[in-house]
């Protein structure tokens, strides 16, 4: 309970009366603030296929243990007809997923980021303020794969054989990959540049202001 004093409008809204807020509950309710991360699922090219319902099931399951272990706060489908299908909020830290399928949208503002044995088929998305990124599985053939922070650094290994062009940058730490790209570094950082595979090829970025990436094949 806060003991604060609260007050209420004289004017009604919807036949209700909106409370109003005083300073020193805004500012006492603010000290409790905490960060989340928010993950935004899509759907992926393989929707429709046979079978898909009994993965979807289980994923389900993983939400519901995420839930139970207080790493995910909120979770809620989303059935408006466009390619979003949900929507789950995380505590924040550490966020990792595992074999998920689709394109994937990862955003938070403080702590690692991992995915493993994920396969993300069309444009995706994983980034941290203030955290480093862990990735291993697959991306498409098409779309654009972007896995940037400002302060971490970057570990990707790719399975099976990728076909992208890459666009690897760091400011501050070294690039070092298995794949024949050319590494051109600096004073301080280092950039990769360079088509790996034949066409059609996704578009692979990666990028740290402070910190190393590591590209490997597995």
């Amino acid at each position: 309970m806060y003991n604060v004093p609260v007050t209420c409008m004289k004017q009604p809204l919807e036949n209700d009366y909106m409370i109003t807020i005083s300073d020193e509950f805004m500012q006492q309710m603010l000290a409790t603030t905490r960060k989340y991360c928010v993950v935004i699922l899509k759907v992926g090219p393989k929707r429709n296929e046979d079978g898909v319902e009994k993965i979807i099931w289980e994923h389900v399951r993983r939400n519901f243990a995420l839930r139970a272990e207080g790493m995910l706060s909120i979770v809620c489908p989303i059935s408006d007809g466009s390619d979003v299908t949900g929507v789950g909020i995380f505590n924040a830290g550490s966020m990792n997923i595992n074999g998920v399928t689709g394109k994937m949208s990862l955003v938070s503002n403080t702590g690692t980021i991992g995915a493993t044995q994920s396969s993300l088929t069309g444009d995706s998305t994983i980034k941290t303020n203030a955290g480093s990124i862990n990735f291993t599985g697959t991306i498409g053939t098409t779309g654009t794969y972007d896995f940037e922070t400002n302060a971490g650094s970057i570990d990707m290994t790719l399975t099976g054989n990728p076909n992208f062009h890459l666009n690897a940058t760091t400011d501050a730490g070294s690039i070092n990959t298995s794949f024949p790209v050319n590494v051109n570094r600096n004073t301080a950082g280092a950039t990769a540049n360079g088509d790996v595979g034949t066409s059609p090829q996704a578009t692979l970025t990666l990028k740290t202001n402070a910190g190393s990436i590591n590209l490997n094949k597995d």
